[in-house]
C-alpha cells in the first residue's frame, strides 16, 4: 500500500487525510453492510455536558428522531464542572416537561478526565492548540459503559451512543474520524458489531450533515431554547469570561446566526 503523503502530526482535523475515514468507513461496510444508521424511536445514551451543543442536540434528536434518552454527565474535574453540572440539571428537567417519557433521569460519574496530576506539564498551550489526549474518546468510553449497563438492566437492545461534537470543532479528537476510530474500538472490544458511537451533528451519513453553531443557534431561536442556561465557558467564574476559547467560538456562531447572544459575560 502506498505511504500517505500527509504529515504524521496534525494540529486540525481538516488538515488529516480523508483516505483513512473511507477505509473505517469500508470496514463497517465490510463487517455489517452499514456505517451508521438513525436510532429512530430508540434507546440513546447521551454524553451531555451543558453547552451550547449538546443542550440543543438534545432537543434535535428527540423532537425528529423520537429517541429516549439516558443522558450522562461527567463531573471530570474541569474548572467550571459546578456550572455545567447546573446546566446539565435545568435541561434535564427542561427536557423531560417538553417530552414526557423521552428523557430519562439523569446519571452523574465523578471521574477525572485526564487525572488531574496528568494535566500539569511544560506544554501550558497544548490545551489551545489540541486539548487534553483522548479526553473524548474517555467520554465516550464512559458513555459505552453506561449504556452496557442499562443493556442488561432496563434497555437490552440499546446499541448507540451519542455526542455532540459539532461541525465547528476543529481538534483531531472532534472529527468523525475520531468517532469512527472509537466505534470501530468499541465493537472490536466487545465483540458485538452493532454498537454505534457517532455524533448526530457531524456523522455524514445523515442527511444534511455536518451541522454548525449557527444552525443550532437558528434551531434553538425556532424552536424557543432558553440558551441562557447553557454553559460554553470552560473558566471557573460563574460569569463566562468571553475571552476563553469556547466563549470566543460561541460569541462568533452567534454573529454569524444574526442572534445576539442573551448571556452576560464579564468582558464584553
Amino acid at each position: 500500500m502506498k505511504k500517505s503523503t500527509f504529515p504524521i502530526r496534525v494540529f486540525s482535523n481538516r488538515d488529516e487525510d480523508s483516505k483513512i475515514l473511507e477505509m473505517m468507513n469500508n470496514i463497517f461496510l465490510y463487517r455489517r453492510g452499514y456505517i451508521s444508521k438513525v436510532p429512530k424511536n430508540e434507546d440513546v445514551v447521551f454524553i451531555f455536558s451543558g453547552g451550547l451543543d449538546s443542550s440543543i442536540t438534545l432537543d434535535m434528536i428527540i423532537n425528529e428522531w423520537g429517541v429516549n434518552v439516558f443522558p450522562l454527565f461527567v463531573r471530570r474535574s474541569a474548572r467550571a464542572t459546578k456550572f455545567e453540572e447546573e446546566s446539565v440539571r435545568f435541561f434535564v428537567d427542561f427536557y423531560q416537561k417538553k417530552y414526557p417519557g423521552r428523557m430519562q433521569n439523569l446519571e452523574v460519574v465523578e471521574i477525572e478526565v485526564p487525572p488531574l496530576p496528568f494535566k500539569k506539564y511544560p506544554e501550558v498551550d497544548r490545551l489551545k492548540k489540541l486539548g487534553h489526549p483522548m479526553r473524548n474518546a474517555v467520554l465516550q468510553s464512559l458513555g459505552v459503559q453506561y449504556a452496557q449497563k442499562l443493556r442488561a438492566t432496563v434497555s437490552p437492545k440499546l446499541n448507540t451512543v451519542l455526542t455532540a461534537t459539532v461541525g465547528d470543532d476543529s481538534f483531531p479528537h472532534s472529527s468523525l474520524q475520531a468517532l469512527r476510530s472509537v466505534n470501530l474500538g468499541v465493537c472490536i472490544d466487545t465483540g458485538d458489531w452493532g454498537w454505534q458511537v457517532t455524533s448526530p451533528l457531524v456523522d455524514v451519513v445523515y442527511e444534511g450533515r455536518p451541522l454548525f453553531k449557527k444552525d443550532l443557534i437558528g434551531y434553538a431561536i425556532k424552536h424557543n431554547l432558553p440558551l441562557d442556561k447553557t454553559r460554553t465557558c470552560i473558566e471557573g467564574g460563574e460569569k463566562p469570561d468571553g475571552t476563553c476559547p469556547e466563549c470566543l467560538c460561541r460569541l462568533r456562531a452567534f454573529e454569524a446566526a444574526g442572534v445576539i447572544d442573551p448571556l452576560d459575560y464579564q468582558n464584553q
